[in-house]
């Protein structure tokens, strides 16, 4: 397996994962990307359906109850009965004791909230209602993402060696019923870093074009006109997507479904498989040429060379960075991002 790992839920606060009875489905939610998918099951990826978030729905922590759901920001929670349209939005005050959690559940209309390895159980979250604390058993602790569903709580390991495990028990105090299942790697695939254990990211650095002067025994002035490669090139039809009911009603703030991803998976860092890149510096719009003339004057025995990053997530998926880099000398094979953004843009005449 690719030595990489999910964002866990601490790193990335606004991305969670629910379930609601009503309708017998699982979401995993994606404020960064102003979308969540629903499936009826994780072990299979049945019935994935991608759909777009209300941006009155973003919050930092989600759980669901009955026939609603519960956006938590800080001190305060909105109630909902649609994240897509904000139906019967209400804005509400969570109780002190219930404030600050690492995770939020609820099942038995009962709410959970994890707080490092303590548990409080509540019945209403704005007044901390009949309050009980318990210890989370120990095999219950660890998990990335944590929620419920029907009389179960849920959690997702870490990626081992045999692929995504969550585990299902009927209580996070005895760790009853305990059983692991494995989670389709199509709902992986939506989670951020989940695009690194099929696609992994890279980036290398292209030579667009080298004034070399170093068998010359005077000053050489270079001008040479060619043309470079701007933006993204994705294809069609990718992995990404597969097994994907895509319900999206609107532009999502990215563009194409697949390029948020993309975006997303790049400018993580690279313990959860990304590049640190700053996507959002990018242009983002499809693959085009672009004219340039490089026009430099090289002292004898010297060599300037003009470099372009060039961003990928597997094989199909590419960037084409929007800058040019100017080198007074030629990089080496092993020449690093940093390297490379350390180095000055280069403008017709600045060299």
């Amino acid at each position: 397996m690719i030595n990489t790992k999910l964002v866990p839920h601490s790193e990335i606060s606004n991305c969670d994962i629910i379930s609601i009875d009503r309708d017998d489905t699982f979401y995993v939610i994606r404020p960064d990307l102003d979308l969540y998918i629903t499936s009826s099951n994780f072990n299979t990826g049945a019935n994935i359906t991608v759909r777009n978030l209300h941006v009155s729905s973003k919050g930092n922590h989600y759980v669901a109850r009955n026939h609603e759901f519960y956006i938590i920001k800080s001190k305060t929670y909105r109630r909902v009965e649609d994240m897509r349209s904000d139906k019967a939005g209400k804005k509400l005050t969570l109780h002190k004791k219930c404030q600050d959690g690492d995770h939020y559940m609820c099942t038995h209309s009962q709410f959970y909230i994890i707080k490092g390895q303590t548990v409080l159980q509540v019945s209403d979250m704005q007044r901390a209602a009949d309050a009980r604390e318990f210890t989370l058993h120990p095999k219950c602790r660890g998990g990335l993402y944590y929620w419920s569903r029907g009389k179960c709580f849920y959690f997702l390991k870490p990626g081992g060696e045999s692929g995504f495990e969550y585990c299902r028990t009927t209580s996070l105090e005895s760790a009853s019923n305990f059983v692991v299942l494995s989670m389709s790697m199509d709902i992986v695939r939506f989670l951020p870093g989940g695009l690194a254990f099929e696609m992994p990211s890279s980036t290398r650095l292209e030579q667009i074009h080298a004034a070399d002067n170093t068998k010359g025994s005077s000053e050489k002035k270079f001008t040479q006109s060619f043309t470079v490669k701007k933006g993204h090139v994705t294809k069609k039809e990718t992995l990404i997507e597969h097994n994907w009911n895509i319900k999206i009603e609107k532009k999502i703030n990215s563009g194409l479904l697949t390029d948020a991803l993309v975006k997303s998976q790049l400018s993580l860092s690279a313990e959860y498989g990304g590049k640190n890149i700053s996507t959002n510096s990018e242009e983002w719009s499809d693959e085009r040429s672009e004219s340039i003339v490089f026009d430099v004057t090289v002292p004898a025995g010297e060599c300037k060379a003009l470099y372009q990053a060039v961003h990928s997530v597997g094989q199909d998926l590419k960037i084409f960075g929007m800058d040019l880099k100017f080198s007074p000398k030629k990089l080496s094979q092993n020449a690093t991002l940093a390297e490379f953004k350390a180095l000055p843009n280069y403008a017709p005449g600045s060299a």
